[in-house]
């Protein structure tokens, strides 16, 4: 596999709430994280797994923030941005140090790059871990959105999914070796879902039986995504944030070229219906 000339990984992100306790309790609960508070942002963490919660709107993305391999790798991340004339902002994480920046896309969705301290290594270190993976926004241009970030930003798309028309409803972008690490579906610009990858199918075996515990039900599969290949579950949060457990997903060369999908259920679920996608 060709090597990648720069590589990042979703770290952690910052959603809105209104009621930021409840949630990271949630989150706390559910996903075996530990609960505190970070600067003025409450705080859930595990193996390979952060997020942030603050007052605001329900589902809104306060920021995304990407770790980078190095800091060699953060600053030149920083100039090719400026060189295509994206504006550089200060970072608003608390979990990245002063190395950190921020900038906004064309629809005011803060994305924070940065270097973390703890590095994800390639298999969960407890079994029934899951590492924080993607991050999937919607937006009414999604093909115009997504530009931004291969044009400017310089994520790699893997796969498109387009109408009978040709109209792209949804773009899968990866930043290092995996399908995805982004994605940008079709619908008003908001926080689609997020994901955890998970080491394997047994992953998603436990981790159900783990939510049947506590009553949460699956509202979507098990099942497994056309592009990606990945096999999902998907629950929700009590603000109605869609939360994706993930396994086994694809890797790809730096060189491999776009693919592309028919807008259809077998897009987003190759084994049945795709009731969040394509009804």
């Amino acid at each position: 596999m060709h090597a990648y000339p720069w590589t990042a990984r979703l770290h952690h992100f910052a959603l809105g709430t209104p009621d930021p306790v409840r949630l990271a309790e949630f989150y706390s609960t559910t996903l075996l994280m530990e609960a505190g508070e970070a600067g003025d942002f409450q705080y859930c963490h595990g193996p390979e797994r952060h997020m942030l919660f603050a007052q605001g709107k329900a589902s809104s993305l306060v920021f995304g923030a990407y770790s980078l391999a190095n800091d060699a790798q953060l600053q030149a991340r920083r100039r090719h941005l400026e060189s295509k004339q994206v504006v550089i902002n200060p970072s608003p994480s608390p979990l990245f140090d002063g190395r950190a920046f921020s900038f906004q896309d064309p629809e005011g969705n803060t994305i924070v790059l940065g270097v973390a301290d703890d590095p994800p290594s390639a298999k969960r270190d407890v079994d029934i871990g899951a590492r924080l993976q993607h991050l999937v926004l919607t937006s009414p241009e999604p093909e115009k959105l997504a530009g931004f970030y291969s044009d400017k930003v310089g994520f790699w798309p893997s796969d498109q999914a387009e109408d009978d028309d040709g109209v792209v409803r949804s773009i899968w972008l990866r930043t290092d070796h995996e399908h995805h690490s982004f994605a940008v579906f079709t619908g008003s610009s908001a926080v689609d879902h997020f994901s955890f990858e998970l080491n394997d199918w047994n992953g998603i075996r436990d981790w159900s039986d783990y939510f049947s515990s506590f009553d949460i039900e699956l509202i979507w599969g098990p099942g497994r995504h056309g592009p990606g290949n990945n096999l999902f579950i998907f629950i929700v949060d009590p603000d109605g944030n869609k939360i994706e457990l993930s396994a086994e997903m694809d890797s790809y060369s730096v060189h491999r070229p776009l693919g592309v999908w028919p807008f259809n259920r077998k897009a987003y679920n190759l084994w049945g219906a795709a009731p969040l996608r394509v009804g």
